[in-house]
């Protein structure tokens, strides 16, 4: 199988011949057969309607009730399953949908071809990125995290503002933090990092925890002054993200009442960290080269030489440790 979007009670997967089997619970119309019925045998969803000749390339899910998406080679996105309570559906009916219905992008103009989709099991919100550079999104965005200037659900898709803090810069990737209390994150071409939404944490790492449905700049005039972000991640399940910038070092901000900032604080007063901090890289990790980084349930985990380490929930540390 080409892909798997597995969710909280079904699942779907793509083929390498661009077919689509889904299996599990159906009381939405997940499975996008036409019907309600669950089964644990995977059925093929109905490509007889909207998904007649295309091609599917991509596929994801949101929800803990589950929307599926397909994305076709065409840069087209279609959807099924839940769509009552935000409008998941994208196309500007709130209801569920037993078979897979277009998403009515008619209001983004010029009119988006997309590359690229998030979604994710705890997130209620659809985010995607088109070939142009913008992004678009909807679904829910009672924090802002639709990033259009309002605060509230959208049913049809709305583009992020890009007239403020973002004017005339190139994104490059996109990290997206715990869905119904989300928060956006974008990196630009010139190492800078922006976000939106949900912030009593200080997610957005802006120095405030106000929530904005708008981009803002993350803050690096402290700890991050002079340096280039190479990659920022954030967890599905977390309050809290992680730079990797250019001189090889790890910055933390959000919520650290578990240890996450990895900086030796835990608990108060670590619950609210609005700004970068400096993750200790004095310990285990002094002298080593990070690889990769990544956040899972309130936990960091990082590669670095080969080597894994962690801190955060599971860990029961506030600083870095081998795993």
């Amino acid at each position: 199988m080409a892909k798997v979007a597995p969710g909280h009670g079904s699942a779907l997967a793509l083929t390498e011949m661009g077919t689509l089997y889904a299996w599990g619970d159906n009381r939405g119309g997940q499975l996008g057969n036409g019907s309600l019925t669950s089964t644990h045998i995977p059925t093929p969803v109905d490509m007889t309607g909207v998904l007649a000749g295309k091609e599917v390339v991509d596929i994801a899910v949101i929800g803990m009730n589950e929307t599926y998406m397909a994305v076709t080679r065409d840069g087209l996105m279609y959807t099924w399953g839940y769509g009552t309570t935000h409008g998941q559906l994208g196309n500007g009916i709130l209801g569920n949908s037993s078979v897979p219905v277009a998403v009515d992008t008619s209001g983004i103009s010029p009119s988006p071809k997309v590359v690229e989709v998030f979604g994710g099991t705890q997130s209620m919100t659809w985010l995607a990125r088109t070939d142009d550079g913008r992004l678009i999104n909807w679904g829910y965005g009672l924090q802002g995290q639709l990033g259009h200037g309002r605060f509230g659900n959208e049913s049809k898709p709305v583009a992020v503002n890009t007239s403020g803090v973002l004017a005339g810069k190139q994104i490059t990737s996109v990290a997206t933090s715990v869905g119904s209390n989300g928060a956006v994150f974008a990196l630009t071409s010139d190492g800078q990092a922006f976000s939106w939404g949900y912030n009593s944490y200080g997610l957005l790492g802006n120095g405030s925890t106000t929530d904005s449905s708008i981009p803002v700049a993350v803050n690096m005039s402290g700890v991050l002054a002079g340096k280039t972000i190479t990659k920022l991640v954030a967890g599905s399940t977390s309050n809290h993200a992680i730079a990797l910038a250019s001189d090889g070092k790890l910055y933390a901000w959000g919520e650290g009442y578990y240890g996450q900032m990895g900086n030796g604080t835990s608990g108060n007063p670590g619950i609210r960290n609005p700004l970068p901090a400096a993750v200790d890289m004095t310990g285990v990790l002094a002298g080593k080269t990070i690889e990769d980084v990544q956040i899972a349930w309130n936990t960091t985990l990082v590669i670095a030489d080969g080597q894994a380490y962690s801190w955060g929930t599971y860990t029961g540390t506030p600083g870095p440790r081998v795993t």
